[in-house]
């Protein structure tokens, strides 16, 4: 699926984009409901839970490409203001693209109890961003798993962090 880039910028603008594009790089970007390494149901680009009217997800149902750019650019903005709200110091643009991926994938709990977070805001920028490499496990049938796709995102969060 093809994101609509047009409906991504009126939400985004430039550097949100740039965040979109890479949570759908590593989510894949799928119309129909389908269940994710974890067992949630999910749609478009790594969206679980609901779909844009606020009901469950239902294995069948589909969303056309304008809709899942639509429910990327929330998500994104969504994520974006939970990094704003727990950080307390400045970040650089890969900064602000790494840890709003973490939120999207993790969510905002896990981003404000995480040691990142904490060595963050007491000026560790570097610690904070080599700590997302610690986030690599999912759980699968009751126990957590290394997840290779994990290892990856988290790799590729910190380069831009570091960056």
């Amino acid at each position: 699926m093809p994101l609509n880039r047009t409906i991504l910028t009126r939400a985004l603008g430039a550097a949100g984009i740039a965040t979109a594009l890479f949570i759908a790089g590593f989510e894949g970007v799928s119309n129909p409901v389908y269940v994710d390494p974890v067992g949630r149901l999910a749609v478009c680009a790594g969206h679980d839970s609901t779909g844009p009217d606020g009901k469950p997800l239902r294995l069948g149902t589909s969303y056309t490409d304008e809709v899942c750019s639509y429910i990327l650019g929330q998500d994104v903005i969504t994520a974006q203001k939970a990094v704003i709200r727990a950080v307390k110091v400045p970040l650089s643009d890969g900064e602000m693209l790494a840890y709003t991926d973490f939120v999207f994938n993790l969510g905002e709990g896990n981003f404000r109890k995480s040691t990142l977070l904490k060595k963050l805001n007491a000026g560790d920028h570097k610690g904070a961003c080599t700590g997302l490499l610690e986030w690599n496990k999912g759980k699968i049938k009751g126990k957590y798993e290394v997840l290779p796709g994990l290892v990856k995102r988290r790799a590729a969060e910190v380069k831009a962090c570091l960056g």
